[in-house]
């Protein structure tokens, strides 16, 4: 039992994704957001901010939103067009915050983009490294910008690894958090409900993949760096050891909204040693997860950028051209030939049709 919970304790940790010797930060610039490698300190395993030269994008600035909301005479900032405000909403005894970032036109529905966190980072560095603000103005696909922040559960505790991600049979409250921001943001905008869409980075994209499961009937499409399927059986026992099985509980992938997915992993380097336990292979979880998701009807785009455990491989930008071709209700994906600026890297992988 001892070296079972050792075991598992490792794993959370990794699941953290964030190795500081080879986990990259997002890098973005207000002309072409882009995910780019840049040089990280060794002190920090999250994604970090990063600056761009000539940028007139201002970053978004820190907000020490809990003492804020304890407070009594706090009052949530009204979001605002053109710009990013950082908002909290009341999920079960939880005070939840996100940043909202908004468009500088507002008028037409709009779709709406949430993006998750690695474990130790925050919302505030990692709308950074998106640079929020401008994405929000993506010239070919204005859309809100959700980067909510973490409920910063203990793996100690087997609590969760920031987010949820453990155990969903008995509750899985980032969904909730979900609903909490879609209720909460329709104040201020109409949302366009055909294009709901998640993307994120380490223990963000195993997030997203959760939400997928659990709302996947709410979303239009999905873009991960570096995620997994914990409702994939493939990925115990090859993905990550088999004794993880025992505290991973998803509920299995049952949607019949068939979205596409874009998936990105490391090359076999993308890897944590849990020494005689074993290791933990994400590109392997990423090979299973195609599987997984074509043998359910999913198309899926999978890209290795063959690095380390990084957010790299494709930009920002294309994230959002492939949310902008991919609405609610995409069942054959445009991309069965891939647009000319991916890399040779990445594959389509075409569903499989049941009988």
């Amino acid at each position: 039992m001892k070296k079972l919970l050792i075991a598992v304790l490792m794993l959370l940790l990794v699941i953290a994704c964030d190795d500081g010797d080879s986990s990259k930060p997002l890098d973005t610039d207000s002309d072409n957001p882009t995910v780019n490698d840049t040089d990280e300190t060794d002190d920090t395993d999250a994604i970090n901010d990063t600056e761009t030269e000539d940028s007139d994008i201002e970053t978004i600035d820190d907000a020490d939103t809990e003492e804020e909301t304890d407070a009594d005479n706090y009052v949530n900032p009204e979001p605002v067009a053109g710009d990013c405000v950082v908002r909290t909403v009341v999920v079960g005894a939880l005070d939840r915050t996100a940043i909202y970032c908004l468009p500088t036109d507002i008028e037409n529905a709009l779709p709406v983009v949430f993006a998750w966190h690695g474990l130790g980072d925050s919302a505030n560095n990692f709308a950074s490294a998106f640079n929020a603000k401008a994405l929000a103005d993506y010239e070919n696909y204005n859309a809100a910008i959700i980067v909510p922040e973490d409920a910063n559960l203990s793996f100690q505790t087997l609590a969760g690894v920031d987010w949820d991600v453990l155990n969903m049979e008995d509750d899985y409250i980032e969904g909730d958090f979900f609903d909490a921001i879609l209720e909460d943001i329709a104040q201020f905008i109409t949302i366009d409900e055909n294009r709901i869409h998640t993307a994120g980075f380490s223990a963000g994209a195993i997030n997203s993949d959760a939400l997928a499961t659990a709302k996947g009937s709410e979303l239009a499409s999905v873009f991960t760096w570096s995620g997994g399927y914990f409702n994939d059986s493939a990925n115990i026992g090859t993905g990550v050891p088999a004794m993880a099985g025992s505290i991973i509980k998803w509920p299995e992938l049952t949607t019949e909204n068939k979205y596409v997915q874009v998936i990105l992993h490391g090359d076999s380097t993308d890897t944590f040693s849990l020494g005689s336990q074993g290791e933990i292979k994400f590109n392997l979880m990423a090979q299973n997860d195609v599987t997984y998701l074509n043998e359910k009807g999913h198309d899926v785009i999978i890209c290795n950028h063959g690095q380390g455990h990084s957010a790299v491989g494709l930009t920002v930008a294309q994230m959002m051209d492939f949310f902008k071709n991919h609405p609610k209700g995409t069942v054959d994906s445009p991309y069965s030939t891939l647009p000319s600026d991916y890399p040779e890297t990445c594959e389509f992988k075409s569903k499989i049709l049941s009988d």
